[in-house]
């Protein structure tokens, strides 16, 4: 007859054994879910926080994160001398890798990277605008140039706009931008 709540009972090691996916795995699968093959930027910085983590935790079970694990996930990156925003975003991207699969794979519990504390720090790192007199100069070096390079350098300078968006106007069917750089 078996005892009430046996299941409870941790038997051998062998059967208590984290089965679950490694990180590398984890950010293999989750790619295969989420990545289009016009996403190199996404695939290329997911795999970098996989490797990330793997590098300073050990490529284990996603499963074996423990919150002081994720602290010192935290430390590790911060050593490396990254600024506050880029280890949010990495932990941003972990956080979403191990929560897909653990979804995927319906396995439970909590996600050790899920409430790591991020210390307010005053990385040294404001960016300065330019100043004006330099940001004309610039802009009258890329009407001497005359070519759309240069254009769309005068206008990001101009405009505050993004690379990407101002690079993607053509594409959106606004053909040529001209040359009218205010």
């Amino acid at each position: 007859m078996d005892a009430p709540a046996s299941h409870l009972v941790i038997g051998d090691k062998e059967d208590t054994e984290d089965s679950s996916s490694n990180m590398m795995e984890a950010v293999d699968i989750y790619l295969r879910l989420k990545a289009s093959n016009d996403s190199q930027t996404f695939i290329r910085a997911a795999r970098r926080n996989g490797r990330y983590v793997a590098e300073a935790l050990g490529n284990r079970p996603i499963t074996s994160n423990s919150s002081s694990d994720a602290a010192a996930f935290r430390d590790y990156l911060f050593d490396k001398g990254l600024a506050l925003g880029s280890v949010k975003r990495i932990f941003g991207s972990v956080r979403s890798i191990i929560n897909l699969v653990k979804l995927e794979h319906g396995i439970e519990g909590s996600n050790g990277f899920a409430k790591t504390f991020m210390p307010e720090r005053d990385d040294g790192q404001d960016r300065q605008p330019i100043p004006k007199d330099r940001l004309i100069k610039l802009q009258q070096a890329c009407v001497r140039e005359d070519d759309e390079m240069r254009w769309l350098l005068a206008l990001i300078s101009d405009t505050g706009m993004r690379l990407a968006g101002a690079a993607g106007l053509e594409t959106l069917g606004c053909g040529y931008l001209g040359k009218e750089i205010g």
